[in-house]
């Protein structure tokens, strides 16, 4: 099976990175491969491929095209920061309304005079 490509758009030092034969295999049997590549260490892209096929018969080839997931990877770091950033004031935000709510019913159980029944209950028992 051929894999040189006609036209390349796409360099990585210098050399048109090229997929495993498997990955062409896959696209002439179903009809397009859609996956994540890692040409190089550090470099990930999503790829798709599809066969083609001339009409009358004489060629037939693969398009192949991808994007980097540099920019993706990304917005999801952001995501999961903006993520973190609100759990932790929810967190903040829930501990001051218990100790709030915990405040006023404390103040509550206070008698008119100023004691605390809570420690009169104590010492009774």
């Amino acid at each position: 099976m051929h894999r040189e490509g006609l036209w390349r758009a796409a360099l990585l030092n210098g050399i048109a990175p090229v997929p495993s034969i498997g990955v062409f295999e896959n696209a002439k049997i179903r009809g397009r491969n859609i996956f994540t590549w890692e040409p190089q260490s550090g470099v990930r892209v999503a790829t798709v491929i599809v066969p083609y096929y001339t009409v009358e018969g004489g060629g037939s080839g693969f398009v192949l095209v991808g994007r980097s997931l540099c920019e993706m990877e990304r917005v999801i770091e952001e995501i999961a920061f903006d993520v973190l950033i609100g759990w932790i004031v929810m967190m903040g935000a829930s501990f001051v309304a218990v100790f709030i709510t915990n405040l006023k019913h404390w103040e509550k159980r206070k008698n008119v005079s100023g004691v605390d029944t809570e420690l009169l209950d104590g010492q009774m028992s």
